[in-house]
């Protein structure tokens, strides 16, 4: 039996993982926020205390909703907050993505529209790869990062944990970008 998911937040990126889910037909239990989201309100379950209250650990899957400004701090502790509680967090793939079959996603990853995800890249857990993102082969994303909308990566990058990299962003092949770094947008990276 599939599990059915429940979104952390209710956000604009939020907003964008429940179309994700609804293309790819997952059931969906609701979200949970501090706030009702009025766009949202047919799926609100209460504040995030709910899933504290609650024993949906077997029942659920969690997908966080919060999206990323600067540095994803704040996505990598909630992520750690629920999986020490015992839940387990959904990976999403919107069906407009192309994925190669040689890569790995780590849990609660989450693939947006339009991303080319080319072969051997790996991407760590809880990490989103936004719109139209490309990242070509044998790249490596840590576990908390956020690739930025139309970011490109060329082949053999490397880039850490808790780190962004901003919109329209380019990394030329090779490049290391460590942990906990923000890149801004429409940056060139060269070494």
């Amino acid at each position: 039996m599939q599990k059915s998911l429940i979104i952390l937040g209710s956000g604009g990126h939020a907003s964008v993982l429940l179309e994700i889910i609804r293309e790819c037909q997952f059931p969906i239990k609701g979200y949970v926020d501090f706030n009702e989201n009025p766009l949202m309100k047919e799926y609100y379950l209460g504040a995030d205390s709910f899933l504290e209250r609650a024993s949906f650990q077997d029942e659920v899957l969690l997908v966080n909703g919060l999206g990323s400004i600067h540095k994803p701090y704040k996505r990598k502790e909630i992520f750690e907050k629920y999986k020490n509680l015992g839940y387990q967090f959904q990976t999403l793939v919107h069906p407009k993505a192309i994925l190669s079959q040689e890569k790995k996603l780590g849990e609660g990853v989450q693939i947006m529209a339009g991303v080319v995800l080319q072969t051997g890249c790996v991407i760590g857990e809880n990490s989103i790869i936004n719109t139209g993102a490309h990242i070509d082969h044998h790249s490596t994303i840590g576990q908390h990062t956020h690739i930025a909308p139309s970011v490109t990566l060329c082949g053999n990058v490397t880039v850490g944990h808790v780190t962004h990299i901003g919109p329209n962003s380019t990394l030329i092949q090779g490049v290391v970008v460590g942990d906990e770094k923000f890149i801004p947008a429409a940056s060139l990276i060269k070494e």
